[in-house]
């Protein structure tokens, strides 16, 4: 074993107590000081004093240097003077801010391979074993805890749950929270995402996060051409007829309505009117409209995708418009 080795492994060896990555400089620094434990902050004596440039700093934050300050003048630190070193450090550290930066980014490189210490995968690994050891889960995002911690928080000082509700009124947050209504909304009335969130003035993500967490299947609603072609079908024949009609059974929606007839249709896809999805329709959907529509004086035809598209039966079903 070489000297250079030797000396080496007994300097790793005496200062054993510091932290792996900690360099040759403070190492030696640390011997010829006769240091046998991390030197730790002498006003809030709890954290550890960092090591810059060849020595230790004398406290661990700015909030203890000012009490430091305070304790050597023998006077506590004036609002205005703790305002001059706080601008004074902050305009330092703008002027070295790029050099500060680059630095960082050498270093990183030198001893990582990556310019930031967040993309090792031994930083990510010291992350998620810090908070599995706290609150029980590697991302603080996915503890119910730590989420009702939030939430709490937030009601408290904001009156709403997240962040993204700050700005909204007490109705709107309301609506957004609300399974039935956004239930109705989307599939009831047929709106699109980006159509509820315009008329509650929300984000269209919010809206698909809602719908998605409470297992309502997301639609790209338009106006099918099969619903199109009964729609200008009845207009040729130079009646009055109203769609998307949302009044006469509400909450529920009529596709297209003949007022002055007292007569409606319903235009049901085989896809989103199949009951073999993950979220449950009503079994007796279309039985319950019907229902609702006789109590009001209305005759209501439902038209299913597979009788429109075929020949034989479409003939059926334009004989009877």
């Amino acid at each position: 074993m070489s000297k250079k080795r030797f000396y080496n492994k007994e300097l790793w060896e005496a200062t054993s107590f510091l932290p792996t990555d900690s360099g040759r400089s403070e190492r030696l620094y640390v011997l010829k000081h006769k240091l046998t434990v991390l030197p730790v902050c002498p006003i809030c004596k709890i954290d550890v004093l960092k090591w810059r440039d060849g020595y230790y700093s004398a406290t661990c934050s700015i909030k203890c240097s000012h009490k430091l300050l305070s304790s050597r003048s023998g006077r506590p630190q004036s609002k205005e003077s703790i305002e001059k070193i706080r601008k004074k450090l902050l305009d330092n550290y703008k002027n070295k801010k790029e050099e500060i930066l680059e630095k960082r980014r050498k270093t990183c490189i030198e001893r990582f391979g990556v310019d930031s210490i967040s993309r090792t995968e031994r930083f990510r690994k010291k992350i998620k074993k810090t908070s599995m050891e706290r609150i029980g889960s590697e991302n603080p995002a996915q503890n119910k805890e730590v989420k009702l911690r939030q939430k709490h928080t937030m009601l408290k000082k904001y009156g709403v749950e997240s962040n993204n509700h700050m700005h909204l009124d007490d109705e709107v947050v309301d609506r957004i929270k609300d399974k039935e209504f956004l239930y109705l909304e989307h599939v009831e009335h047929k709106k699109s995402v980006p159509q509820i969130a315009e008329e509650l003035g929300v984000h269209p993500s919010t809206i698909r996060f809602r719908l998605e967490g409470f297992g309502i299947p997301i639609g790209s609603y338009f106006k099918s051409q099969e619903e199109d072609e009964i729609y200008d079908l009845i207009k040729s024949l130079g009646v009055k007829a109203i769609r998307s009609d949302n009044k006469t059974i509400y909450p529920h929606h009529l596709d297209i309505l003949i007022p002055n007839k007292q007569v409606a249709f319903e235009y049901n896809g085989l896809y989103w009117h199949s009951s073999g999805l993950d979220f449950k329709y009503p079994t007796n959907k279309h039985q319950m409209k019907a229902e609702k529509s006789r109590k009001v004086g209305v005759r209501l035809y439902q038209i299913f995708e597979n009788e429109w598209r075929d020949e034989r039966t479409n003939d059926i079903w334009r004989s009877i418009i």
